[in-house]
């Protein structure tokens, strides 16, 4: 069982690293409210957050947090990323993307954590769970997910495009951790 610190660290990797915040604003809720419980042991979270090379990953979740919602945290020594307006119009935008097309916009930015030689397996990986997902082209199924057609349609879209530049930027800023 996780404790609360750790339960920050894993929502923050998860919405920031996994999801490149596309998982909507319920992030903006989660982190304040587990870092306002009182037991967060900010310490211990600075240390793992270093050991696993994601520092700017907990700032930007971090600052996110404190500037939408006005939470407190203890910077210690990682005082908060200096965003400006762009940047965190970015991120904003990045929460709102539709749930349907989550994936067909963080592909891109998922590829980008991995070496390249892993590449061409993952965009076999995520083509084939595409494709698996549903057999008519241009479709939703039960899962709110689209076929691989409405997918790529949507991802060379404007909005998509978009998105998919929002969300490399992102990526390629977090690597400078």
């Amino acid at each position: 069982m996780f404790c609360p610190t750790d339960t920050l660290l894993h929502v923050i990797l998860h919405a920031v690293l996994d999801h490149q915040f596309n998982n909507g604003p319920l992030l903006l809720v989660d982190i304040p409210a587990l870092a306002t419980s009182g037991t967060i042991d900010w310490a211990l979270l600075w240390q793992e957050a270093k050991s696993l090379g994601v520092t700017r990953a907990c700032q930007l979740a971090l600052m996110m947090g404190q500037s939408m919602c006005g939470m407190a945290v203890d910077w210690q020594e990682h005082p908060p990323v200096n965003l400006g307006e762009r940047e965190l119009e970015q991120v904003m935008r990045l929460m709102l993307v539709d749930t349907a097309y989550r994936s067909a916009t963080g592909w891109p930015a998922q590829l980008l954590r991995l070496a390249p030689h892993r590449w061409p397996a993952q965009v076999a990986s995520m083509v084939r769970r595409r494709s698996d997902a549903i057999a008519v082209e241009g479709t939703v199924d039960p899962t709110g997910e689209p076929g691989l057609g409405a997918a790529l349609s949507y991802a060379v879209g404007p909005e998509g495009r978009a998105r998919i530049a929002d969300a490399v930027r992102l990526s390629l800023w977090l690597r400078r951790d």
